[in-house]
């Protein structure tokens, strides 16, 4: 992808709150170039975590760490956007989710059709 010289990068959300070991949030960079064309960079960004003992950053999807609060930045042609980051309940228990770890086994196992269980 040929990213150019953007004008200046917007890095989404911001700012946002990871509520437990298992939340994600998958963020947006968007560049701005002189002409006002907008376009997602997301692909292409680098980005940086300022705690990596709060947050982690893995192919632009933020992945909680520990509680805590942290700015993530993102890099794209020497121009830069931050965001802060919260953490909370990190260590609390946390009940199996049947929409992202339940139907996930299901589905591999075959077993997602209407006469079978992920009915």
């Amino acid at each position: 992808m040929t990213v150019g010289k953007p004008a200046s990068l917007a890095l989404q959300p911001a700012p946002f709150v990871l509520d437990g070991k298992r939340a994600r949030q998958q963020l947006l960079v968007t560049a701005k170039y002189a002409s006002g064309e907008l376009r997602d960079l997301t692909t292409v960004a680098a980005f940086t975590s300022a705690n990596a003992k709060v947050v982690r950053i893995d192919s632009g999807k933020a992945i909680p760490v520990g509680d805590g609060t942290a700015v993530v930045t993102a890099t794209v042609a020497g121009k830069t956007a931050s965001v802060q980051v919260t953490v909370k309940n990190f260590t609390g228990t946390h009940p199996v989710s049947f929409r992202n770890e339940m139907l996930a086994a299901l589905s591999k196992g075959g077993c997602n059709a209407g006469a079978c269980h992920g009915s």
